[in-house]
């Protein structure tokens, strides 16, 4: 392939014992590499891999004052990530501006808490670039195609039930007192006296050893079979114990069940389930025995959840004979931890998704073109915006990974937001070596149009060139912490989208001379450059960018010089274009992003895996 690039800087080829790799950015005087003769791009594509969705979320049937929603990109109990989280009063609406991966072809999901612990589950469609949602957290019994949700909202009062056995009040689960439920009192209204949550369920004779709790749900994937326990004050020692089985034929449906604990505000943490097995045996009602070891980071005062799915039909789910070793930390006058506990006032809203990271991948060529394998810097990034009741941001946590460096220039790494850097605090986390950036007190940068935040300026300082772009060699990822504080909250719409606008400078030296600096900005196409980038590179080499047309970062065949992938990204080997490792790239971009949106994601049909680097 052919295609002309008029490239102003010349090559250096490095050689040892007759062969080395050679990165992208020394070969930036070739004018064979780029895949233009193979591409075909829409005006207008900007290599954007994610897509832009408005949730509307109400909360007009809830069975308390308040309920604590969280958005997954996926079933939240079958391996879901949270996206988003934030608090609903009864009756409230709220709009959630979501940017997901291409990759997201199902459903969404929210995950509704109340502060008692009652939840409900809801699938969300997806059609377009919007979608509703109505939360639900108590049903009526008649309404037999969303299953009967329990659970006591208001301080417990005498029920007036009728018990045998044990007694309430009379040594079970008191406070300060280990905590265990046999079910035997075969009522749950006892239990949610005693502050136990039941979803989808019932008390009663129907199997393991006497009473125990029976999965009623007849859809348990839209709402869960739960119970959750009282408080309980852990301190990362000991065991749970408890029985379960499943009726009904084992071949056509088997149930799941997963055990789960609690933040200190009382959501669960689906992400880190403490137990999850599927219920194997060749016939119905086989008793299992289960015992857990409480992990040691499991302290403080929590509330474990039981969670049964793929429960339906005529088949049921079972749970008994629950001990748990922890001391019971719950005011059953008020199903509150004893002593109290302040609400929630801080959410996460994650990016990607929670415990996800996202890639962002450069070529340092600008305005040139090298070989278009997309690693001379690879970033893992994952970003926390912290919100208050309101929705409103305020503060932004990141974590980044620089994974490789394909090339011998040094580059440094930063993001523009729209806002003023005075709505800025303080910024904790930056890293720099060199004298090429210049920061106000609060941590942005000096002489800015808008805020921009740079985290470091050198990527090589941890990490050597050439790492992580040969087959078999590995370095450690550098790992970078940041956090950008505010000085009064911000609305969603004042500080846009993750990944916001995030660019490389380059500088170093190239034939034995000083090479770029800190105005060498690369920045995803599309997006504009800070107000300190070296404007006179505009419109030089393969580079197209007009700032009066609105055309930035763009070449002059439709390309990119970055682009932002919304999973942990498996980038080309050295000198591999990132077209011709990963198979439906081409169709992908010539389509303006409606084919192969999952072009990314790391499996046979996507990528050819000698093309590809693994980590050794």
């Amino acid at each position: 392939m052919k295609s002309f690039i008029n490239i102003k800087t010349s090559g250096l080829a490095l050689l040892f014992a007759g062969m080395f790799f050679l990165s992208s950015c020394d070969m930036v005087s070739t004018v064979d590499d780029v895949p233009s003769d193979k591409l075909n791009i829409p005006a207008g594509f900007n290599f954007t891999t994610t897509k832009d969705i408005t949730l509307n979320v109400r909360a007009s049937d809830i069975a308390a004052e308040r309920t604590l929603i969280r958005v997954y990109d996926g079933h939240p109990f079958m391996g879901g990530n949270v996206i988003r989280e934030t608090p609903l009063t009864a009756g409230q609406s709220r709009a959630l501006d979501l940017n997901i991966g291409g990759h997201v072809r199902e459903d969404l999901w929210v995950l509704s808490t109340l502060p008692n612990g009652l939840m409900s589950a809801h699938k969300v469609e997806l059609s377009g670039n919007s979608a509703q949602v109505n939360v639900v957290t108590k049903r009526d019994e008649s309404q037999s195609e969303t299953g009967l949700l329990r659970g006591t909202s208001d301080a417990p009062t005498d029920q007036g039930f009728v018990t045998t056995g044990e007694a309430a009040g009379a040594g079970l689960n008191n406070t300060g007192s280990p905590v265990t439920n046999d079910f035997e009192l075969g009522n749950t209204n006892a239990y949610e006296a005693l502050c136990w949550v039941f979803v989808g369920g019932q008390v009663n004779g129907s199997s393991i050893d006497g009473d125990a709790f029976r999965t009623q749900n007849p859809d348990g994937n839209s709402f869960p079979n739960s119970i959750t326990s009282p408080w309980v004050d852990f301190n990362g020692t000991g065991t749970i114990t408890f029985r379960w089985t499943q009726s009904g034929n084992p071949n056509t449906r088997r149930s799941i069940l997963g055990l789960y604990y609690t933040d200190v505000h009382g959501n669960v943490d689906t992400a880190n389930p403490l137990y999850v097995q599927e219920y194997s045996p060749n016939q119905s009602d086989v008793v299992i025995d289960a015992t857990v070891n409480i992990p040691s980071e499991l302290t403080g005062v929590r509330r474990l959840i039981w969670n049964f799915l793929e429960v339906g039909g005529s088949n049921r789910g079972a749970l008994d004979d629950i001990v748990i070793e922890g001391t019971n930390a719950t005011d059953t006058s008020t199903c509150a931890p004893t002593g109290g506990t302040s609400n929630q006032t801080e959410f996460v809203n994650h990016y990607p998704a929670a415990n996800v990271f996202g890639t962002l991948a450069f070529e340092d060529n600008w305005p040139g073109f090298g070989d278009y394998d997309m690693n001379d810097l690879v970033l893992g990034y994952n970003i926390r915006e912290i919100t208050n009741s309101n929705n409103e941001i305020i503060r932004i946590e990141m974590t980044h990974q620089i994974r490789a460096i394909g090339g011998v220039l040094r580059t440094g790494f930063g993001y523009q937001f729209p806002f003023a850097s005075s709505a800025v605090a303080s910024v904790n986390g930056q890293r720099f070596s060199t004298s090429l950036v210049t920061n106000n007190a609060n941590g942005t940068e000096a002489n800015q149009d808008s805020a921009v935040v740079i985290l470091w300026d050198n990527s090589t300082d941890s990490m050597p060139t050439f790492s992580n772009v040969l087959a078999g060699r590995f370095t450690e990822y550098d790992v970078i912490e940041t956090t950008i504080t505010f000085s009064s909250p911000l609305s969603r719409a004042q500080v846009g989208n993750p990944p916001y606008n995030p660019f490389i400078f380059i500088h170093g030296i190239r034939n034995g001379e000083a090479f770029g600096g800190r105005g060498h900005e690369v920045h995803l196409k599309g997006m504009p450059p800070t107000s300190l980038a070296n404007t006179e590179l505009f419109g030089e080499a393969s580079d197209i960018t007009n700032p009066e047309a609105g055309v930035f970062y763009t070449s002059r065949e439709g390309l990119n010089w970055a682009i932002n992938i919304p999973v942990p990204f498996v980038y080309p080997l050295s000198q591999v274009a990132i077209n011709e490792a990963y198979v439906n790239y081409n169709a992908w971009a010539q389509s303006g992003g409606e084919l192969f949106p999952d072009w990314y994601v790391d499996n046979p049909e996507n990528l050819l895996d000698e093309k590809v680097f693994r980590r050794p």
